[in-house]
């Protein structure tokens, strides 16, 4: 009877979970960016990027060290890629996936401006800016679940 009685509760757990990240991944998906919801159309990127960082909507979905930023503004051209970062951080990198694959650049410090010229021939495709962060477990799942397990709150305003 106790065997019974831990594997049907280790088989609750499973499915307790894996429900939990079903209906995550479903919301992440279709709910769009709180951040632009709350703020209305006329916010900055800098305001954006600050209430993201605040409920925590810029980290990455599961796990890793890279938050993506879309404060800064980017113009790519064939070979060239120019980041204008209109405010300052220490740890900023950015991304550039080419015709030739994906590198990760470390920003210059006191900069406002940065080039990066890559060599002819080499198409860039896209670009974007990240942040770096030193634990990779802080992602929305794990923030998301420890707050349904300790019921609290993503956002500092709203009390349970």
């Amino acid at each position: 009877m106790f065997n019974y009685i831990l594997r049907r509760t280790g088989y609750s757990v499973l499915i307790i979970t894996g429900v939990l990240m079903l209906t995550f991944v479903l919301f992440q998906l279709g709910a769009g960016d709180p951040a632009a919801a709350v703020l209305g159309k006329d916010a900055r990127p800098q305001e954006i990027d600050l209430l993201r960082r605040k409920t925590g909507s810029d980290l990455p979905l599961f796990y890793g060290h890279w938050c993506v930023s879309e404060a800064y503004s980017c113009s790519v051209s064939k070979n060239t890629v120019r980041f204008e970062l209109n405010f300052p951080e220490k740890e900023i990198f950015f991304r550039i996936k080419t015709s030739a694959g994906m590198q990760v650049v470390k920003a210059q410090e006191n900069a406002a401006i940065q080039t990066i010229q890559l060599p002819a021939g080499v198409a860039v495709e896209s670009a974007e800016v990240l942040r770096y962060q030193k634990n990779p477990f802080n992602s929305r799942f794990i923030r998301t679940f420890s707050e349904i397990i300790c019921f609290k709150s993503a956002f500092p305003y709203v009390e349970f």
